[in-house]
């Protein structure tokens, strides 16, 4: 398994590693994710579409208190989500010398975070590590089809 070393602004090291895709996309569950303001208008036939506003769309005092709303409730669900984020990031992609008996995630936080600079690139290093190595996967498929086709790989 490939793993980065990052030494934060601390002067802390820590070694970083992929953590599953399926954790990730678990992180969304949970969070109250707004649904953007709409108005409806009846179509031919005599259904009703519903079109959603942009800031470019308001017009009334209710619509401009509704997106400003959701704007609020947008920005408070990302937070949860990047809060959620960081947390399973460092449990999971994150291993460093912890003094015994202390939690990772409030060590980490805590003692070797300095900077937003070192929340964004450990962020961004694990998720670098979590994607999918396209030329891995290639390789897999082939063998896979060689298999299937009775080949050896």
């Amino acid at each position: 398994m490939k793993t980065l070393e990052y030494t934060t602004t601390t002067g802390k090291k820590l070694k970083l590693r992929a953590v599953h895709p399926s954790m990730i996309n678990r992180l969304t569950s949970g969070i109250k994710w707004p649904e953007k303001p709409y108005y409806t208008r009846e179509i031919a036939g005599g259904e009703v579409e519903r079109i959603y506003h942009d800031e470019n769309s308001l017009e009334t005092p209710d619509e401009h208190a509704a997106w400003d709303a959701y704007l609020q409730e947008m920005s408070d669900a990302e937070d949860d989500y990047l809060r959620r984020k960081v947390k399973l990031f460092i449990r999971h992609g994150v291993e460093t010398d912890t003094p015994e008996g202390v939690d990772l995630v409030q060590y980490v936080e805590e003692q070797c975070i300095g900077t937003m600079t070192d929340v964004l690139a450990i962020l961004r290093g694990i998720d670098r590590l979590s994607t999918i190595d396209m030329e891995a996967l290639a390789e897999v498929e082939k063998n896979f089809r060689g298999q299937m086709e009775g080949n050896p790989a």
